[in-house]
């Protein structure tokens, strides 16, 4: 299956290519395989957004393959199997274990040059 995109809100921007430096704020779920546990934050203490080079397997490649389809403003819920998400070893240090499914909330807020708002709800 890899990773499916369900658009929750059409964007009317532009899309990430290939290489672009993205920076999002995101929250993950899905600890001890409770989609109601937060694993990680990056508005926690100590966190900052999150910045990476799209489709170039900086992040999973669940994130990788649908960031590059979406646009300025979009809303999305990505549903990735294992193998496009944290495999089936899961992320022991956040205490996610392997789960068929978490839910990863995303929000996008720089792309390169360009502003960028987006809204993800990523099933893992």
């Amino acid at each position: 299956m890899g990773v499916t995109k369900e658009i929750l809100a059409e964007g009317n921007g532009p899309t990430p290519t290939k290489g672009a430096s993205v920076t999002v704020h995101c929250t993950g779920y899905g600890k001890d395989r409770d989609l109601q546990q937060k694993f990680w934050s990056t508005k926690d203490p100590g966190q900052t957004p999150f910045t990476f080079k799209v489709g170039l397997g900086q992040v999973i490649k669940g994130w990788d393959e649908g960031v590059l389809g979406m646009k300025l403003g979009e809303q999305a819920r990505l549903t990735c199997t294992p193998d496009y998400s944290y495999g089936a070893g899961g992320f022991p240090a956040w205490g996610y274990p392997f789960s068929p499914i978490s839910c990863m909330n995303l929000k996008f807020r720089m792309c390169t040059n360009f502003l960028v708002s987006l809204t993800v709800a990523l099933m893992l």
